[in-house]
């Protein structure tokens, strides 16, 4: 997970294959937002949105889009041949 100013998150993928669908997902829980808790695992959300972006051509770097996630946990995923990985942990940007 990479960002920018502004509290800013987007998921990166170097070298991805055509088809490969990279995303970034953001808790919609009422308690999840504003949260001063940096670290959380995915059993501690209960519901969230997500940012997609599909590559088209093999090699090239793919960044999904980019969403706000100050105070708000997020997590990136990768769908690969059709099987989705997800990170166990999500961050929550405090700066």
């Amino acid at each position: 997970m990479n960002g920018g100013a502004f509290n800013q998150s987007y998921a990166r993928v170097e070298n991805a294959s055509a088809g490969d669908i990279v995303s970034i997902d953001r808790a919609t829980d009422s308690d999840k937002r504003n949260t001063t808790k940096k670290w959380w695992f995915t059993e501690q959300i209960g519901s969230w949105e997500y940012c997609q972006r599909t590559v088209y051509a093999t090699g090239n770097t793919v960044h999904s889009p980019t969403i706000n996630n100050w105070h708000t946990p997020v997590r990136v995923c990768l769908r690969h041949n059709g099987a989705l990985q997800c990170t166990n942990v999500w961050y929550a940007d405090q700066t």
